[in-house]
């Protein structure tokens, strides 16, 4: 996410943790990170220690200062987030990518890390907001055409489901759908 972002998520932490955007996205995400190991994946400084995930990687060493700042225990690996990322294949139960994607770099990054987080964990889950919701860190604004197309995965293996400003997209296809509570 880089040092910018994760400084400015940082110190606008109180404000995120009362946004009702934000507090129904953590419900989900909490209750999607149901086993261990868990990984965090671009985590920016504040949201494992949210999902209590057990390891958790960004590509700056901020994000882990503000994670041992919230009494965070986990395992923290710098890495480049949208490159070959330093884990075995299956070695997470749970992964979790939210709020990474749009600020990557190109379309090529976006493709590794789905691949990536598939090759890496068993259950994975991975947020963006909606083109409706404007960031000038965002590199990308999604709509669900702009998902399928950069999402490198057969598509009967994963779901898309907009719930709000988020798109939720998940290999968990009847867990997602139980946790948003939505009918397909």
């Amino acid at each position: 996410m880089g040092t910018d972002c994760v400084k400015r998520n940082d110190k606008l932490m109180a404000t995120f943790t009362k946004s009702p955007m934000f507090i129904e996205r953590i419900k989900v995400l909490k209750k999607f990170v149901n086993k261990s190991p868990s990984i965090d994946l671009g985590c920016g400084g504040f949201m494992p220690s949210i999902l209590k995930t057990t390891h958790a990687c960004d590509d700056t060493n901020l994000a882990k200062v503000c994670l041992d700042k919230r009494g965070w225990k986990g395992k923290f690996d710098k890495v480049n987030i949208g490159k070959k990322l330093p884990y075995k294949d299956k070695q997470f139960k749970i992964a979790v990518c939210s709020e990474v994607i749009e600020h990557l770099k190109n379309e090529k990054e976006i493709a590794n890390l789905f691949n990536e987080i598939e090759r890496i964990s068993n259950e994975w889950i991975v947020t963006t907001p909606s083109a409706f919701f404007d960031d000038p860190d965002h590199n990308f604004f999604f709509g669900p055409n702009e998902l399928l197309s950069v999402i490198p995965l057969d598509i009967n293996k994963f779901i898309i489901i907009r719930k709000g400003v988020y798109y939720y997209i998940s290999n968990s296809i009847e867990k997602l759908i139980k946790l948003l509570n939505v009918k397909i």
